[in-house]
């Protein structure tokens, strides 16, 4: 009964492969190359590279990376007031 852990795919998996690429295409719209934003975000462009290539595991970036990126290139990633199902009526 040994056998191997099969990783479990959930729906933001997706939404994050999404995300890089929209990152991906707002650096270069933005006119920022992978040296200048890589630097910017204390990594190396070489390892830039990699994340926007699919060569990373997307699922090993630190989230804070993402984040910094997407304020970089003018992306909100997160909206502080999410709403949990709908209001209350009176």
């Amino acid at each position: 009964m040994g056998g191997s852990r099969q990783p479990q795919n959930f729906g933001w998996q997706a939404d994050l492969i999404a995300l890089l690429g929209l990152l991906g295409r707002k650096r270069k719209e933005e006119g920022l190359t992978q040296a200048v934003l890589a630097n910017h975000l204390g990594i190396s462009e070489r390892h830039l590279r990699r994340i926007e290539s699919g060569e990373q595991d997307a699922l090993t970036l630190p989230a804070a990376l993402l984040f910094e990126w997407a304020e970089v290139v003018g992306i909100r990633v997160f909206d502080p007031t999410p709403t949990l199902g709908k209001p209350d009526h009176d």
